[in-house]
């Protein structure tokens, strides 16, 4: 279980931006793309646990609390609702529901999922895609989505960044509406961080 997280000013600004409109999950991630050297005091990643209790202990609602509300009637009242799936379900038999392995679904965040293992095991699907072509992904970097649609998940489509190269690109609107703009996007955000490694080292730029 994570420890609670003691934000920076500049951190706790970001959070409130960022918090609404997103899921905890989506706020995480991009939080963990924008903090670097120059852009945190504290630099350690987070997880949606953290946000979601920022989000209660400073009043922020994200508009996308899927929890259930007081008064609300629940979306099985009155229909037969399964207590033990052991108790019905005998061994060898297969529940209707199951999918097998190689079945796709859309997650809540928008990006297309895989199923690679059984019982219940996925993966984002983009990932799987160039991880078939390139390997492990770097540890430290993320793949992304060229023309920023989470469903074109083509290898043409899909480029590998630095968790910092991500966070310039969403800083400074880099994104293009094509791989290739974006990969031009991409130099940019390198320049940036090369230059501001150099100032923080206190070399001429």
């Amino acid at each position: 279980m994570k420890k609670n997280r003691i934000f920076s000013e500049k951190e706790r600004h970001f959070l409130r931006d960022n918090i609404p409109g997103r899921s905890f999950t989506e706020t995480a991630d991009l939080f963990n793309t924008w903090i670097d050297e120059d852009n945190s005091e504290h630099g350690t990643p987070i997880v949606a646990s953290q946000v979601r209790a920022f989000s209660k202990n400073h009043k922020i609602p994200n508009g996308r609390d899927t929890r259930f509300k007081k008064g609300q009637v629940a979306h099985n009242k009155g229909k037969y609702c399964r207590h033990s799936q052991a108790s019905e379900f005998k061994k060898g038999n297969v529940p209707a529901n199951h999918r097998p392995t190689g079945s796709t679904r859309t997650s809540v965040d928008g990006y297309i999922e895989i199923k690679v293992a059984e019982p219940r095991k996925w993966r984002q699907l983009h990932r799987v895609v160039w991880e078939e072509s390139y390997g492990p992904v770097p540890k430290g970097h993320v793949v992304i989505f060229g023309d920023g649609n989470k469903q074109n998940v083509t290898l043409e489509n899909l480029l590998l960044v630095t968790r910092s190269e991500l966070a310039r690109l969403n800083q400074r609107g880099l994104f293009g509406g094509s791989a290739e703009l974006t990969k031009t996007g991409i130099l940019v955000a390198r320049l940036i961080n090369k230059i501001s490694s150099a100032k923080r080292k206190g070399k001429d730029v």
